[in-house]
């Protein structure tokens, strides 16, 4: 009996312990075969395909900007330099040998301290307003008195002659004008900002032209009412190097001669031409080659006049420049045209003009080193070159004061002038370093003066010799 109660204890716990085990295995069996069971993600482990995203705390919706993205600003790349062009020069001008044609300019450095000048005419495009209009303030390096133009293929050579040197600082246009068809409309502007030195640059060097014919507006070389109708230099052909030709255009102080600024210039760039007309220009104020001629763009009221005068003094829009007339190249002119300067006077024929005539007067003349004393130009004797000479109406001092200078001959003229009586006068301080003494007891022993009284149609001359007193 004990027996059989062991062996019932025994099946009992066996019994159990299998029951048990069947109930574990439905569990587990259960937990495989139905409908998976998400687990909750980890905060510490991020939903990823295989790339870890940074938290950020935003969250960043696929197609969406986020509101950081938004306000960032966007950020710009730095361009890459341009590649410069490098300019291979092959060619540039020499020095002129002579010179060929020459204009003088009025100078209006004698009237500097009175803030004004006496021979600006803004109805023929002369302009004389080498000042700042505010306060009237004189430039001499914007004062032209002379230019000269001499030709040797393949260079035109411009050289401007001027009161004062450039200072360093200065943003100054030296331009030559060239009129190609003789109608009053320039063709070919060559500018220059004002050079460094007396070494040929291409730096600050432009040339232009008007390929549409329309400078000068509808009557060239006059005043027509503003608006400007046309656009001036509108082509630009040569930029400091970039064209056509690397060559075509250069600038430099003349050497030895601070005040002169010479422009070189390819003569194809003016197809060559055998005939044209040509002067020359300073301009530091409005450097605006779409205006020219500048008269058209303003009116005399805007522009302002430098002549105290004028209703329009003082200077307004148009200061800061300087401009010679016209003069030819290749011909000698018979007739006036368009922006010409005067026509040299010439005697007439006849002893006696009728009263009817009347002819414009003039007076001319030389000054020069006297070497032998003779009170006469002869052999042996010098010109003197780039020197002053003044005249008046009636007597010196007068009124309708003029001034020009000598030329490379130590000739002077003033032509066009009144039937009447003049005084012309040479001042011994405009000679160079003296003293001197003038050999015409006559005229005056230091600053010479001759009066004239020429007929019409008739220049009478006036000398002026002068020797060193230690020779």
């Amino acid at each position: 009996m004990k027996n059989q109660s062991s062996l019932r204890i025994i099946l009992l716990s066996c019994f159990l312990l299998m029951s048990t085990l069947a109930c574990n295995m439905d569990l587990s069996s259960s937990s495989n075969s139905g409908q998976p069971v998400q687990e909750e993600p980890s905060e510490a482990t991020p939903e990823s395909d295989g790339e870890i995203i940074p938290d950020t705390g935003n969250e960043i919706v696929p197609g969406e900007s986020s509101s950081e993205e938004e306000a960032a600003p966007e950020v710009t790349k730095t361009p890459s330099p341009t590649p410069t062009t490098e300019i291979v020069h092959l060619t540039s001008p020499g020095d002129p040998a002579s010179t060929s044609y020459y204009i003088i300019d009025s100078s209006t450095a004698a009237y500097a301290s009175e803030g004004r000048s006496i021979a600006d005419s803004f109805s023929e495009n002369r302009l004389e307003r080498p000042f700042i209009a505010q306060g009237m303030v004189y430039q001499p390096y914007l004062d032209i008195v002379r230019t000269e133009l001499f030709i040797s293929s393949p260079w035109v050579y411009i050289t401007i002659f001027l009161e004062g040197a450039s200072p360093a600082d200065s943003a100054a246009w030296y331009a030559a004008e060239i009129d190609l068809d003789m109608d009053g409309r320039g063709d070919v502007l060559v500018a220059g900002l004002s050079p460094p030195d007396t070494t040929w640059t291409t730096n600050g060097v432009m040339a232009f032209k008007d390929n549409n014919n329309d400078v000068g507006g509808s009557d060239p070389m006059e005043p027509n009412t503003p608006p400007q109708t046309g656009d001036g230099y509108e082509t630009l052909v040569f930029d400091q190097g970039l064209g056509d030709d690397p060559d075509a255009a250069w600038i430099r102080i003349v050497p030895g001669h601070a005040d002169r600024v010479q422009l070189g210039f390819k003569y194809s760039l003016i197809n060559s031409d055998d005939e044209f007309l040509w002067g020359s220009w300073t301009d530091e104020g409005l450097q605006e080659t779409a205006w020219f001629d500048y008269h058209d763009h303003f009116s005399h009221a805007d522009a302002g006049s430098p002549l105290s005068e004028s209703s329009h003094y003082p200077l307004a829009a148009m200061d800061k420049m300087d401009s010679t007339c016209r003069w030819s190249y290749g011909f000698q002119p018979t007739d006036p045209l368009p922006g010409l300067c005067p026509l040299p006077v010439t005697a007439t024929p006849t002893a006696s003009p009728t009263p009817t005539q009347d002819l414009p007067s003039g007076a001319r003349g030389r000054v020069y080193v006297d070497i032998d004393s003779s009170g006469s130009w002869s052999s042996g004797d010098s010109p003197f070159i780039g020197v002053p000479v003044h005249i008046w109406k009636d007597s010196c001092g007068g009124s309708g004061h003029l001034t020009t200078i000598t030329d490379s001959e130590g000739r002077y003229a003033f032509v066009g002038l009144e039937s009447g009586t003049y005084c012309v006068k040479v001042f011994h301080t405009d000679l160079p370093v003296g003293p001197w003494r003038n050999t015409d007891p006559g005229s005056g022993y230091n600053d010479p003066s001759v009066t004239v009284s020429p007929p019409p149609g008739v220049a009478l001359g006036a000398h002026f010799g002068f020797v060193h007193d230690e020779l």
